[in-house]
């Protein structure tokens, strides 16, 4: 990390299965809110989070990476940024009046730009950030025939689980109970 201290802020984020192809999600930095309402087309919206969050984790240092969660036609971009143990999290929409014909479902045009309009953007910790994401995860619910829940089954999440787990393994004292 660079010379001066990154601030970090508490993020709240809350997924919720709607069913239908669809999700209700917010973040939250305290200050600002982003309410979001994720299609399930082309891809699953938390499923793209939790590869990103697993990609960052694995990868250490300071690095990026991201996601993109679609509205049908519209998206948003998640940016994510990590640096040490904070992770910046930036999210841009385009609406679908931005997108050429053409292209609409070709998000590599705009995932390496920094267009659209700039909805949301927080640093917080890394491991909490994570761990927010394997909570959302895991309280996935099937609703009538739509089952979201294989997600839970992918090793993706196992990985989550595992770095959370050994993150937490790390950072507890040693015991100091004596050995027998």
């Amino acid at each position: 990390m660079g010379s001066e201290q990154t601030i970090r802020t508490r993020v709240k984020f809350v997924y919720e299965f709607e069913g239908h192809g669809w999700a209700h999600a917010s973040i939250s930095n305290g200050t600002d809110t982003y309410a979001m309402e994720p299609s399930y087309l082309p891809d699953d919206p938390l499923f793209g989070l939790l590869q990103a969050v697993v990609e960052i984790v694995r990868n250490g240092g300071d690095n990026d990476t991201g996601c993109e969660w679609w509205y049908e036609p519209a998206l948003d971009r998640w940016a994510l940024h990590r640096e040490g143990d904070s992770l910046r999290i930036t999210i841009r929409h385009r609406g679908g009046d931005s997108f050429p014909n053409s292209s609409i479902f070709s998000s590599s045009r705009f995932w390496s730009s920094e267009l659209g309009e700039l909805r949301f953007t927080a640093t917080c910790d890394l491991w909490k950030f994570a761990a927010k994401v394997r909570l959302a995860v895991s309280q996935l619910t099937p609703i009538g025939q739509d089952d979201p829940t294989w997600v839970q089954r992918t090793a993706e999440y196992r990985a989550l689980c595992d770095f959370l787990e050994e993150h937490k393994r790390i950072q507890s004292p040693p015991s100091s109970k004596p050995k027998r």
